[in-house]
């Protein structure tokens, strides 16, 4: 009987009410601006800023989100998959709840989690739009590179340059700056204009690295020839050349790939014109391959279906209830300075706020080069890159490779063949996963169910009252001019604070096993008739040792052949009868008569009774032999 159940697992549900303490963030970030200076400078504001954000909140996403696209792993944050964030809900009130029994080792070899958590939240994602600057900026050479002639020999050190190189180009337009003429003129700007007169707004206008720094790294060291292949990608942001600031970004940016020939080590003997001697870090032998893509963030929520472990946060799966929409509020604050006064006039002290997308987008762009952000310099005393500064990027000197952690991914992910990502289609496929599972990491990174995170808020969060209203900045200084974009302080929230939650829990319980039962009717209706088992050739042969028809067939045989016919009427049957002794047997026996031997007497229903005269049990067959 034992054999009809089995241990295996089944799932019951059962319906929960949540609260929810979270929603998707509308407010922006309020920071604090100090100065000690007379007034406040806004590029030096957004620069303390970025060195608080680096040096006290957690960058682990970008480490993460590096991790998941370049090793193609498939564990993702907690509450969040394939690019989607979701709001999360306080399931820890479910293990308090008595959901099932303890599994025991029956069960480990079950697919998914024990309990699951099924409900509909708000969802975050990010993405990007892309588009490619005209062919025609980039057949002007100017734009991008910056060519230095080598034959002139009273300046240059012959013994640094490869034997008949006589011209090179540097990537980077090479600018000066009247303002600040103790500066050396570096190439680090990339121009894609079309017409000079478009210099002044500078659309698309980037830098080549993620700041305003000269390239330095890296020529291919592996490479046994004079000459060798160097891979450079980073994410810029879109600014003017003129200007650079943390606080002055457009929303817009850059993703680039660029790839040739290059040498290093070339340096000058003689001085400059500025006294000054003169390195070529990274020299490209030729015009290298570039492919640029402009593109513009997005971020979007919409509502989701989810299936979620409440105990690891992990999404088991998700369906859209609504075609996503766009998020206003992500970047609408830029730096944005509040006065609470009414005059900015001496200010040393204010708020700014920064919308989430700006947030996102400034740490991502920013961390690349760490140097001029965390140690507090000039945005304007940018030079040459910062070999040491390589905590967010890969400087690879044996590969000839300079690239952020986004550039990076997207490499691993083309197979690390630098030839695919000079495709636009694939550049933008990958930068498009890229930027969706970067933004996927930074949502979900340090999410407080108390506190809110960088993408989510407390529901019905308010702006400080105290605020002030936003003015406009003129030349990094502050001005009393109010700012078109203007907060509000108190906005209204339309999130449900009930979570109904539906909760999926594996019990293990004892069940029938289907095959073991139509065994078991099978047997009983087939097999019932068994007096004893026949498991082995002993068991037959008692069956047959005394069936005087049977025995003669076989001796029969053994002296000559049937004919055919003969075979079609030998029939034998499995039941009780008479053997030639006259007992009463139970075995296997010729249906009939053999030959001129006598007939089998079957017994159909042997009944046993018990002769009072004589105290003896006696076997009779009311229906006679069959």
């Amino acid at each position: 009987m034992s054999a009809l159940f089995e241990r295996g697992p089944q799932v019951i549900s059962q319906s929960v009410t949540l609260n929810r303490s979270l929603e998707i963030r509308s407010i922006p970030h309020v920071i604090s601006v100090e100065s000690n200076r007379n007034e406040i400078d806004w590029n030096y504001a957004a620069n303390e800023f970025l060195t608080d954000l680096f040096y006290n909140v957690s960058n682990n996403w970008i480490y993460s989100a590096t991790i998941q696209l370049s090793l193609n792993k498939t564990q993702q944050p907690a509450w969040s998959k394939d690019g989607w964030a979701f709001v999360p809900v306080g399931t820890n009130v479910l293990s308090d709840m008595d959901l099932q029994p303890d599994l025991d080792e029956s069960n480990e070899n079950v697919d998914g989690a024990a309990v699951n958590a099924s409900l509909t939240t708000p969802a975050l994602r990010g993405r990007i739009e892309c588009n490619q600057p005209p062919v025609q900026a980039f057949a002007n050479l100017s734009n991008w590179l910056t060519p230095k002639g080598l034959t002139n020999h009273t300046y240059w050190d012959n013994a640094t340059i490869p034997h008949g190189l006589e011209k090179g180009y540097k990537l980077g337009q090479t600018r000066t700056y009247p303002s600040y003429s103790w500066m050396p003129p570096l190439a680090r700007w990339i121009v894609p204009l079309t017409s000079p007169e478009k210099n002044t707004s500078c659309p698309g206008c980037t830098t080549v690295l993620s700041n305003p720094e000269e390239i330095a790294c890296c020529a291919n060291g592996s490479s046994s020839d004079w000459k060798s292949s160097s891979g450079v990608g980073y994410w810029s942001p879109n600014t003017t050349p003129d200007t650079f600031s943390w606080a002055s970004w457009e929303r817009n940016f850059t993703v680039k790939w660029t790839h040739g020939d290059t040498v290093s080590g070339i340096r000058s003997k003689g001085l400059n014109s500025r006294g000054q001697y003169e390195d070529l870090n990274l020299l490209f032998v030729q015009p290298p391959s570039i492919t640029l893509l402009t593109c513009k963030p997005i971020i979007e929520s919409t509502t989701a279906n989810i299936s979620v472990n409440p105990v690891n946060g992990e999404i088991q799966g998700f369906s859209l209830v609504n075609n996503p929409t766009e998020l206003s509020s992500a970047f609408t604050d830029n730096f944005l300075p509040h006065i609470q006064n009414g005059s900015s006039s001496g200010a040393k002290s204010c708020n700014a706020t920064l919308s989430l997308g700006r947030l996102f987008m400034i740490s991502l762009l920013s961390a690349a080069k760490l140097d001029h952000v965390t140690s507090g310099s000039s945005p304007n005393s940018f030079t040459v890159e910062d070999l040491y500064d390589n905590t967010f990027n890969i400087l690879d000197k044996n590969n000839g490779l300079n690239m952020d952690f986004m550039s990076y991914s997207m490499y691993t992910m083309a197979n690390k063949n630098p030839y695919a990502l000079l495709d636009p289609v694939t550049l933008n496929t990958l930068a498009e996963k890229t930027f969706t599972t970067f933004f996927q990491h930074f949502a979900s990174n340090n999410v407080s169910l108390e506190t809110g995170s960088w993408s989510f808020q407390k529901i019905n969060a308010s702006l400080p009252a105290d605020l002030g209203i936003a003015v406009k900045i003129n030349n990094s200084v502050l001005t009393n001019e109010s700012a078109t974009q203007q907060d509000v302080i108190h906005p209204i929230s339309h999130t449900n604070r009930i979570a109904q939650v539906n909760v999926s829990s594996r019990v293990e319980v004892l069940k029938m096993n289907s095959v073991a039962v139509w065994l078991t009717i099978f047997q009983k209706r087939y097999f019932g008739t068994l007096v004893r088992g026949v498991e082995c050739l002993g068991d037959v042969v008692l069956l047959i040792a005394n069936s005087p028809n049977l025995l003669q067939v076989v001796a029969h045989l053994q002296s000559e052949p049937l004919t055919e016919d003969a075979y079609k009427r030998l029939q034998t049957r499995l039941g009780w009868f008479i053997d030639g002794g006259g007992k009463l047997r139970w075995g296997i026996e010729m249906e009939g008569h053999f030959d001129s031997g006598p007939g089998t007497q079957w017994v159909s229903a042997p009944r046993f009774s018990k002769k009072e005269d004589f105290g003896e049990w006696t076997c009779s067959n009311d229906e006679g032999p069959s």
